[in-house]
């Protein structure tokens, strides 16, 4: 899917966005005169589907890193953003106990940056956090 929308891992949400509409105009069967190889429709709209939604995008990914033989550290398990507490000093952290004793901690930046995978800060295990960004208008 980043291949259809000619996209890095790495796009933000903005990014997915411009390139969705990119694409739709440039393989679009009245706009596509240059008789190249073009790729359905369809398929762009799954690849933005995929990637503009956070959850799809994260399985989508590790789905990935299994094909390529990338591994990274395996989710210990998933938790909603709304199982963490808002650190009551800084309000850009939240933080889940980990069954070590230690937290887990996430922050405002992991998230605009769309990093789910968290490891707890007093040992190897990772959990994935799921949450959505609030648009901004």
């Amino acid at each position: 899917f980043y291949k259809v929308l000619a996209l890095a891992r790495t796009a933000s949400a903005e990014e997915i966005k411009i390139a969705y509409h990119r694409a739709l105009i440039a393989h679009h069967p009245d706009k596509n005169t240059s008789r190249q190889v073009t790729i359905h429709i369809a398929t762009i709209k799954e690849a933005y589907e995929v990637l503009s939604s956070p959850v799809l995008r994260a399985m989508y990914d590790g789905k990935l890193q299994q094909k390529t033989g990338a591994f990274g550290p395996r989710p210990a398990q998933s938790l909603s953003l709304e199982d963490f507490e808002e650190d009551p000093i800084d309000e850009t952290v939240w933080t889940y106990p980990c069954r070590c004793g230690a937290n887990y901690r996430i922050t405002e930046n992991d998230m605009e940056n769309n990093v789910h995978l968290i490891g707890c800060s007093g040992c190897s295990e990772h959990v994935w956090v799921g949450f959505e960004l609030a648009k901004s208008d």
